[in-house]
C-alpha cells in the first residue's frame, strides 16, 4: 500500500533502512546506497558520495573493513564509514523531525529535511537571517522566529533543541498563525492546550514542553523591551501526569546479566548491546558517550565535560565496563558510533531476544483523558534506561547517593529521591528472605518430631 498524501500518523515510523552496493558497469568499486523502506509502503534512497571495492566490504556491519582503502583514490575506510554513520544519523534525526510532529513524510519532504540535517552535521548549511515585517513583530510565531535567531549560538543549543522549538513553532502557526503577543491571556493558552490535545492528540508530556519553550521566548522578549506583560499567571495550569515517575523502568541486575549473555546474530545488535551496557555500567548519558575521545578515557576513570550541564565529571571504571572497552581497543573512537534513534529501536529486539519482558504499566494522559498501557519492558527500554538503571543498581548495592550524584551529575538530592524510593523497595523485598526459617531450626524441630514418635 503506498499513501498518496500526507497524513497524520500515530508514532514512531515504521523503517528499516540498509546501506547497499550498486553495481555499474565498467566500474570497479562501487557507489553506496542508503535504502529506505517506511510508513507501510514508501521506497527513498539517498547516495552517500564514496564508492567502496566490495571485497573490503562487511554485508553484516554494513561497513568498510578496518584499515583498508577504496576505489582509484584509495579513501580511507574510517573516512568512508564517518560519511555513513552521519548519513544514518542525519535520516534518523530527519524521521524523528517528523515523529515528533506525527506527520508521515514523501519521500520529497523526508529528503529535503535529511540535507539540511546533513548539512548542519557537515557545517554546510547555509543560514539564512530571519527577516520579519515591522507589522508582524508582533505576531507570536514572529516572536519565536526571533528569539531562536538571537539565542541559539549564544546559548549553544543542541540540535534536539532546535528541533524542539521548531516543533512548537509550528503548533503555535497550526494553532493561531495571526496570533499577536497582545493575545496572550489566560483564555488564548487554555484553548492553545485544547488544540494540542484535542486536535494533535499531544500528551500532556509534550505539551508541558512547547509551552516552556512559549515562556522561554517571552521572558526573552521582555528582557528585549518587545512585551511588558506579566505572562507566567497565564500559564498557571496543572496538566496531570508530567511529574510521574520516569526512573521506574530499569533493569534488574538478573535482565543486565541475560542481556550480557545472550547470543545475538547481527553485528550492529551486538554493538547496541555494548552501548548500552556501558551506560548501566557507568551511568553516562548516550550524547556524553557519543562524543567520548581516547583522551577522555584513563586507566582508572573517564573524565568528560557534561553536554547538557557543563560539569566535569569523572567516573570510575569497573570491570564490567572495561571488559566493553577492551572489545574495541585500537579502534579510532573508544565505543563505535550509532544514531541514537538507530539504538533505541535496535534495544529493542535484542532485550526481547534476551527475553526482558516483565509487564510495565505506564499512565500517561493527554488532557484530562487517561492513557494506561501495559507492555513487556523491552517495548520502552531506550538508551536513558541504561542511566535508571546505573543509579538503581548503585543504591542497592549500598552506594551513599551524594557519591553517585558526583558520577551522574544530578544537582540535587531531590532528583535522586524516584531512585531511593525503588532502591528502599528492592531492599524491602531482599530483606524478606531472611524472614525464612533457619536451617538448624528445621532440623531440631524435625528431631524433636522423631523422638516424641519413639517415646510414644
Amino acid at each position: 500500500m503506498v499513501f498518496l498524501y500526507p497524513q497524520y500518523i500515530m508514532l514512531p515510523i515504521r523503517r528499516t533502512c540498509h546501506f547497499l552496493l550498486d553495481k555499474q558497469k565498467g566500474w570497479k568499486a562501487l557507489q553506496i546506497r542508503y535504502r529506505i523502506r517506511y510508513g507501510g509502503g514508501y521506497i527513498t534512497s539517498v547516495y552517500v558520495g564514496y564508492r567502496v571495492d566490495p571485497d573490503k566490504w562487511s554485508t553484516e556491519a554494513e561497513r568498510c573493513l578496518k584499515n583498508t582503502t577504496h576505489g582509484d583514490k584509495r579513501t580511507p575506510a574510517a573516512m568512508i564509514n564517518r560519511a555513513l554513520q552521519y548519513t544514518e544519523e542525519a535520516i534518523d534525526s530527519a524521521f524523528s523531525y517528523f515523529e515528533e510532529i506525527e506527520y508521515l513524510p514523501t519521500p520529497e519532504e523526508l529528503k529535503e529535511k535529511y540535507n539540511e540535517y546533513l548539512g548542519e552535521t557537515l557545517g554546510t548549511s547555509k543560514q539564512t537571517p530571519v527577516k520579519v515585517a515591522p507589522e508582524d513583530k508582533r505576531k507570536v510565531v514572529a516572536l519565536i522566529d526571533l528569539f531562536v535567531e538571537a539565542e541559539s549560538v549564544r546559548r549553544s543549543w543542541s540540535e534536539r533543541h532546535k528541533a524542539n522549538i521548531r516543533t512548537a513553532r509550528m503548533h503555535l502557526a497550526d494553532y493561531s498563525q495571526s496570533a499577536t503577543l497582545e493575545d496572550i491571556s489566560e483564555k488564548w493558552v487554555a484553548g492553545f492546550i485544547t488544540h494540542l490535545t484535542a486536535k494533535r492528540g499531544l500528551l500532556n508530556s509534550s505539551v508541558d514542553k512547547t509551552l516552556r519553550i512559549l515562556k522561554s521566548a517571552l521572558y526573552w522578549a521582555q528582557g528585549q523591551g518587545l512585551y511588558e506583560k506579566d505572562y507566567r499567571r497565564f500559564f498557571e495550569v496543572r496538566l496531570k501526569g508530567i511529574d510521574s515517575n520516569r526512573a521506574e523502568v530499569y533493569l534488574t541486575w538478573e535482565e543486565l546479566s541475560r542481556l550480557m549473555e545472550v547470543e545475538l546474530r547481527l553485528h550492529s545488535e551486538k554493538i547496541a548491546r555494548d552501548l548500552f551496557c556501558f551506560l548501566c555500567f557507568t551511568g553516562l548519558r548516550y550524547s556524553d558517550l557519543k562524543k567520548l575521545t581516547h583522551d577522555n578515557i584513563t586507566e582508572r576513570s573517564i573524565r568528560y565535560y557534561a553536554q547538557k550541564t557543563d560539569q566535569l565529571i569523572e567516573v570510575d571504571i569497573n570491570d564490567h565496563a572495561r571488559a566493553i572497552l577492551d572489545k574495541y581497543k585500537g579502534e579510532e573512537t573508544p565505543l563505535p558510533p550509532m544514531a541514537e534513534q538507530r539504538l533505541n529501536r535496535t534495544l529493542k529486539s535484542v532485550c526481547e531476544q534476551a527475553g526482558i519482558n516483565a509487564p510495565v504499566t505506564r499512565l500517561r494522559y493527554s488532557g484530562r483523558q487517561r492513557i494506561e498501557e501495559t507492555l513487556p519492558k523491552y517495548e520502552v527500554v531506550t538508551s536513558h534506561i541504561g542511566r535508571h538503571t546505573f543509579v538503581v543498581q548503585a543504591l542497592t548495592l549500598g552506594i551513599p547517593s551524594e557519591v553517585i550524584r558526583k558520577y551522574t551529575g544530578h544537582k540535587t538530592e531531590k532528583t535522586m529521591r524516584p531512585y531511593v524510593a525503588i532502591a528502599d523497595t528492592l531492599k524491602a523485598q531482599e530483606m524478606e528472605k531472611f524472614n525464612r526459617p533457619l536451617l538448624s531450626s528445621q532440623r531440631t524441630l524435625s528431631g524433636r518430631k522423631r523422638a516424641l514418635s519413639n517415646e510414644r
